[in-house]
């Protein structure tokens, strides 16, 4: 109103280093940073990138005379996430540094909830009772232990404070947090080594974890999680020790001896495989279904900062202080790949598909995403470590660096492509096909992709329009509309037929297809009177439609393949291999019926002479469900596809029941070395 410029727009981002970072979802980032600001990054679109509100500081800052940075909380320390419980209620937990209180956020309005969970005063008679069962632990009260007397069995009582101190619960810090999968708890660890489950919704508190050491936690909690079902939680301490509760009843389960300070905990919830870091620079894979510990990963020479791993389970990856990220393959555990950047790495996430994974680094602000290559084209991992790092530079707003295009070098370690695959290892393998997934997959559900991507609206040419665009005479000028004009709304249609009309008549004619003053039509090729005319020199100059058909660089393969015989056939299933999903389609769809369907019985020999070899076997089985799709009715038409088909299904069964026998030799060997003690 007073007339000065207003703000319309804005971006921003952490004004300092952000030290943790998180996929919320498949385009969504939550981090934290050191300039005590929690935020959302989209991965998609940079004006949808917003921070968490923590209430009106601007005007309480003026009110109070200070600035609006010193009175937002401290420091997030670590933060937990439930996307399932986004529009319900607050469904962000986060714990602050020199804080003992956790803090619920709302993701879906992006601001701080009403919720703030505070450790109430704990009976620790009753959880040291409720972790060791219901009749405590079964101790001889006559045995002579150093420390108890005859009669005593725990000494639950603590150092006797000063009168007006704080109460323990009072001046301990909370120092990791987690949520349940379904949203409705969050779980908080705290310094002295006590963890409480409080319920979302309400904010109440539903119990404590603790015991009197060494069954409970002596040390500070570093790392929590929990399983798929609500069925157990995980707890790390500074103690060196992983535990296992049953979350309903706060039981103690089980307890993992690291023998080094462990630092943080991820679980991936769908094959219930969790990593532990520890002081020690160890990387610790733990199955929690057998209780036991399967890897153990090397190679860091300074503190791991971070951990995380694939959504698929199959790989790890650790951040460290020595600038490296390291991933490991877990069933082959080995080191697949090795990349030092110019900066500490504090922070690394994968992407829920895997397709993208995020890091941040020490004294830079921002959040870098680098490209997973595997999920976006065929890459050779190797068969061997790489032995020494591939030296990325973090790319900057001005573009790449000298020397940032080191890891496309397709020498580089750990990224070659792929060998080609030319011939098949033994008779008795089945391999499959090294094509992009999407190519073949989706030849199924195309006519559904091409329907939901047709436009609304058929395209329109433009309307032609004069270079001076006349007006009608008055004061005001007033454009002539087009009905005026006679001649300009003549379509380009109507034009090309006037022009066809005056066009002069030329008497060529081709060969076959009678001269041009041939009326009788018995030289028309496809008429009903259509008749065989010979030449001076006796030969037939009928031209069939299927010989003008041309034939495109698959179909010219197969024709010879039906002479040449099965090596031909390779060569067909490899061109089509480098087609993509319209492609294959529009090549299966251009089989001609003529000469009885003899395209479609050389594509059914094809499928016949090539499932018995095992290659591409996968992409083989697409090729023929979209055959079958298109041309089924086509192809029992005839006698002889009919029964071509019927010997193509039991060289298809007999495929099958070979691979059957396989998977399942397998599978057979994976459950007894599984169940080997």
């Amino acid at each position: 109103d007073d007339g000065s410029a207003r703000l319309l727009r804005s971006r921003n981002g952490h004004s300092a280093p952000p030290t943790r970072v998180r996929y919320y979802n498949q385009h969504s980032l939550l981090s934290a940073g050191q300039d005590r600001s929690f935020r959302i990054f989209s991965t998609i679109q940079d004006q949808q990138s917003r921070e968490m509100s923590q209430g009106h500081l601007e005007k309480k800052a003026k009110a109070l005379s200070s600035k609006a940075e010193d009175l937002k909380l401290n420091p997030v320390i670590d933060f937990a996430s439930a996307p399932l419980r986004e529009k319900d209620w607050c469904n962000v937990l986060t714990c602050h540094q020199d804080d003992n209180r956790a803090y619920t956020w709302r993701y879906k309005n992006a601001v701080l909830g009403k919720h703030v969970l505070r450790p109430p005063a704990l009976d620790y008679a009753a959880a040291h009772l409720a972790a060791m069962g219901e009749d405590g632990p079964k101790i001889d009260p006559f045995k002579k232990v150093p420390g108890r007397l005859p009669g005593q069995v725990v000494d639950y009582e603590h150092k006797i404070r000063k009168k007006g101190a704080l109460l323990e619960h009072e001046v301990t810090k909370a120092k990791a947090v987690c949520m349940s999968g379904c949203g409705n708890f969050g779980i908080v660890g705290y310094a002295c080594g006590r963890i409480d489950k409080f319920n979302m919704q309400s904010g109440a508190h539903r119990g404590s974890f603790w015991a009197q050491a060494p069954a409970g936690h002596a040390s500070a909690i570093h790392g929590l999680d929990m399983s798929a079902l609500n069925e157990e939680l995980i707890s790390a301490s500074f103690d060196g020790s992983i535990k296992i509760w049953g979350f309903d009843d706060r039981t103690l389960l089980h307890t993992f001896e690291v023998g080094a300070p462990v630092n943080q905990i991820v679980l991936n919830r769908d094959n219930s495989l969790l990593a532990a870091t520890a002081d020690d620079l160890k990387l610790r894979l733990y199955d929690l279904s057998s209780r036991r510990l399967v890897r153990v990963f090397e190679g860091h020479t300074n503190r791991i900062t971070d951990v995380c791993l694939s959504p698929d389970g199959r790989w790890a990856l650790s951040a460290s202080a020595d600038r490296s990220v390291r991933i490991y393959d877990i069933p082959t555990s080995r080191l697949i790949d090795w990349v030092r950047f110019d900066r500490a790495v504090t922070g690394v996430a994968m992407s829920p598909s895997g397709d993208f994974v995020c890091t941040s680094h020490a004294a830079s602000v921002g959040i870098y995403l680098w490209a997973n290559r595997t999920h976006f084209a065929n890459v050779f991992l190797g068969y061997a470590a790489p032995s020494e790092a591939t030296d990325l530079r973090l790319p900057t707003s001005s573009g790449p660096q000298e020397g940032a295009a080191a890891s496309e070098d397709p020498s580089a370690p750990g990224i070659e492509l792929y060998p080609p695959l030319s011939e098949q290892l033994t008779p008795d393998l089945i391999t499959f096909s090294t094509v992009p997934r999407p190519r073949w997959q989706t030849l199924a559900n195309l006519e559904d992709i091409k329907k939901r991507n047709r436009p609304l609206e058929a395209p329109t040419a433009p309307a032609e329009a004069p270079f001076f665009l006349p007006t009608l005479p008055g004061l005001e000028p007033v454009f002539a509309p087009e009905a005026v004009r006679p001649g300009l709304g003549e379509d380009l249609q109507t034009k090309s037929a006037k022009k066809a009309k005056t066009a002069p008549q030329t008497s060529d004619a081709l060969p076959g297809w009678g001269d041009g003053g041939d009326d009788d039509g018995e030289d028309e090729v496809g008429g009903a009177g259509a008749a065989h005319t010979k030449d001076q020199a006796g030969s037939s100059r009928l031209i069939h439609l299927s010989d003008l058909r041309p034939s495109t660089k698959f179909v010219k393969q197969l024709r010879r393949a039906g002479i040449a015989g099965t090596r031909e056939f390779a060569l067909c299933v490899d061109t089509l291999a480098e087609m993509s999903a319209s492609a294959v389609d529009l090549e299966i769809r251009s089989l001609s019926l003529a000469n009885e369907g003899e395209e479609l019985g050389l594509f059914v020999d094809l499928l016949a002479s090539q499932l018995p070899t095992g290659r591409h076997f996968e992409l083989l089985q697409a090729y023929m469900s979209s055959f079958l799709s298109i041309h089924e009715d086509s192809a029992m038409a005839y006698g002889h596809l009919a029964q071509k088909l019927a010997e193509l299904r039991d060289v298809e069964r007999g495929a099958w029941m070979h691979f059957k026998g396989k998977f399942q030799k397998v599978l057979c060997l994976i459950g007894a070395l599984g169940n080997m003690q």
